[in-house]
Parts: C-alpha cells; structure tokens; sequence
C-alpha cells in the first residue's frame, strides 16, 4: 500500500518535528525547501515581502501538512524594525525556531562596479547583508534559552571565489561579508548552537535567470537542491562550530 504525504508526515511528525524560520520563502530555494520541510511535518515559520505568493505558499502548504500550523508573513528584512515585530509575533504564537535559513537575498543588475546604479548597490547591501543582521538581532536571543539550534545563512562561491563573477561586485562583496558574519558570530555562540555559511551551488532561480539569461534554465533546480540540502539537515550535528 502506498504511502502518502500526509501519511509520511504524520509518521515523522512526534520524532523529528522543528521549527524552521526561512527567509525570503515565497519563491525558488526558500519556497522549495519549505515544501519538502512540511512534508516530513517540520513547521514553517516563513517570510517575504510578496503577499500574493505568500498566500499561494500558504495554500500550497495547507494541502502538503494541514495538521501543522505555518506561519507566513509579509516582512521587510532590511527593515530593522519590521524583523522585531516578526519576532514579536513568533514568540506570540509560541514558534521560536529550531532552525533559520537566511536565504533571502537580490543580485544587482549586471554591469561594470563603477557603472552600477548607487540605490541597487545599497538594496544588494541592505537585503542581503543587513537583513540577515536584522535576523540573527532579533532571534538568536530567542533560542539562546534552548540551548540548541542551527542558523543556516545562503552563502555563494563568489563569497569564496569570485574569479567567475565579473559584474556583480555588490553582490560578491555581500556574500564575501556573509562569510565573515558566520565565521565571527560561531565564537560568539553558546555551546549547543551553530552557525553555518552553506553553499548551494549554482541554482536556477530567477535571481540566476537575471544574470545568465537563457543558460540558467541549464542549471539544477531548487527541488533538486533541496534533497541535498535535507541529506545534510538529517546528519548535521548541533555544536558551535563553523563549516
């Protein structure tokens, strides 16, 4: 006899059920792994700043787990103010997470550093840098009491090795500064706690498609990414330390 999604979720659901906070959830990666997440009975705390995918993603996640309650919301991570009023109504609905992804994050539009407009410069900054700031502010100090917990923070090559990515210096340079926020933050966490700058690989995205045009239809998609990333997820041990 066949076993449904529902009934692989439920079976799971009592043994390994968190609580996992994913940042900019409403479409490629973030959406992808939150419904795979669901399926195995994981609750999703997400949020983005498009109500109308938000809402699809909600129904979408009613139909994959409809004895979990997820939580979406229409939230500004660069907004400092916007992100503690998120934490605010996480606490309030008793959803302080296990796990965050901070995926959120924008490219600028290709071109020479020196020729790139100043406001796409700052938004590649203020989403991708500072928005995640605004994150791990407001909710490391919620899990800290637990004793326990995985912050994953979407990192790239180009924060590593960025020979292959002329003309998107902005966004280098925020993937470069995300590798510095982990490594900083995992000496500063309790023990039971860890901090981790993951690499997804090259992802077709629209993000991707924005840069590469037609050839980013030839890279992996976000479903296939996510059973690498689950592979891990299920293995990962919870101590400070820095991968």
């Amino acid at each position: 006899m066949a076993t449904t999604t529902t009934d692989k979720a439920s079976s799971t659901m009592a043994a390994v059920s968190k609580k996992v906070l994913i940042t900019g959830v409403s479409k490629g990666i973030g959406r992808a792994l939150a419904l795979e997440l669901a399926t195995y009975g994981h609750t999703v705390i997400g949020c983005s700043r498009d109500q109308t995918k938000l809402d699809s993603l909600q129904l979408q996640l009613s139909k994959v787990s409809p004895i979990v309650n997820h939580l979406l919301l229409s939230v500004d991570v660069k907004c400092n103010r916007s992100v503690e009023e998120f934490a605010r109504t996480v606490v309030e609905n008793e959803l302080v997470p296990d796990i965050i992804v901070n995926n959120a994050g924008v490219v600028n539009k290709v071109g020479n550093m020196w020729e790139i407009d100043v406001q796409d410069f700052d938004t590649v900054i203020d989403i991708n840098i500072k928005g995640t700031s605004n994150i791990l502010r407001h909710f490391i100090p919620l899990m800290i009491p637990h004793n326990q917990g995985i912050i994953v923070n979407i990192s790239s090559l180009c924060g590593r090795d960025n020979n292959q990515y002329k003309s998107v210096a902005p966004y280098c340079a925020s993937k470069w500064g995300i590798e510095g926020l982990s490594k900083c933050i995992a000496q500063e966490l309790p023990k039971g706690m860890a901090i981790v700058a993951l690499d997804p690989g090259v992802i077709y995205t629209d993000m991707l498609e924005s840069c590469w045009g037609d050839l980013a239809s030839r890279c992996q998609t976000p479903e296939y990414w996510y059973v690498l990333f689950l592979t891990w997820f299920d293995n990962v041990s919870i101590s400070c330390v820095y991968i």
